[in-house]
């Protein structure tokens, strides 16, 4: 197993390849179009949470930003699950505001993370991430969740050999060990170069924080900013103590997070 992703993507590939031929721009197109189909389910989410301005607001940030559009255009395993944990994320915003449990939903929830893990390893973490957060926010759907999880769980069970001989190896050997700058690096990159734009998001967010007006929002706030923070942290950790395995593009299926907390100081 010299790569270091799941197979399903790459077995979809030769597929395609099989049946379509070896021209990449139908290739291209759809991975394009799961990039935009991304981005309908980021506004959902951030409308769902924040309200419509929000929803407009993350939509246009990440439609614009360069690691998706980058990305996008790229014939690997990030367009299928950027689109996968924008759907997940969507799901768990409609969920985690419903006053009672929506079996479908958790079922679609679970379908999600599974196909997340099967695509990558940094997406499927994104839906343990949420899963989890769902566990703790709605406790009286624990046992919805827990159905959901053993789907994820049994989507993901033709991968698990392919997992443990990965984890075994424990990294990639030509990638190299992060610094501390690669967190400003990734922030630099999530707003195109324009340090300004960030410069104004962060002082935006202490001062929502303190604002009257979003102490009712500020517990779900600081949630994905607790989101967005973990899947650095645990790649941090695992490649300073393992093997290297951080680098910009696995943060593509979290980056997102970072857009919905800017979004929220423009809620209705």
């Amino acid at each position: 197993f010299p790569d270091g992703h799941q197979l399903v993507v790459q077995t979809f590939f030769l597929l395609w390849v099989k049946l379509v031929g070896e021209h990449p721009f139908p290739l291209h197109l759809l991975t394009a179009s799961m990039v935009v189909a991304a981005v309908y389910f980021i506004f959902k989410a951030s409308k769902q949470l924040f309200g419509m301005n929000a929803g407009l607001m993350a939509a246009g940030l990440y439609a614009v930003s360069y690691l998706p559009l980058v990305w996008s255009q790229q014939i690997r395993p990030y367009s299928f699950g950027m689109l996968w944990c924008a759907a997940l994320l969507c799901v768990w915003a409609v969920t985690i505001r419903q006053p009672q449990v929506n079996k479908r939903l958790l079922w679609l929830f679970g379908i999600l993370a599974g196909l997340s893990a099967l695509t990558h390893y940094f997406a499927g973490l994104f839906g343990a991430s949420l899963w989890a957060s769902a566990v703790i926010l709605i406790p009286h759907a624990r046992k919805q969740l827990l159905y959901s999880g053993c789907i994820a769980l049994f989507i993901f069970s033709p991968g698990l050999p392919v997992f443990f001989h990965q984890i075994k190896n424990g990294g990639l050997d030509w990638l190299g060990k992060p610094d501390v700058s690669f967190i400003s690096e990734h922030l630099n990159y999530a707003f195109n170069g324009k340090w300004l734009f960030a410069g104004i998001m962060l002082p935006g967010l202490l001062l929502a924080r303190l604002s009257m007006k979003f102490q009712g929002e500020s517990k779900m706030l600081w949630l994905l900013v607790l989101l967005f923070i973990i899947p650095i942290a645990l790649g941090f950790a695992w490649s300073h103590f393992a093997k290297p395995v951080l680098q910009h593009s696995v943060l593509l299926f979290s980056m997102h997070l970072l857009y919905l907390c800017f979004a929220s100081l423009f809620d209705q």
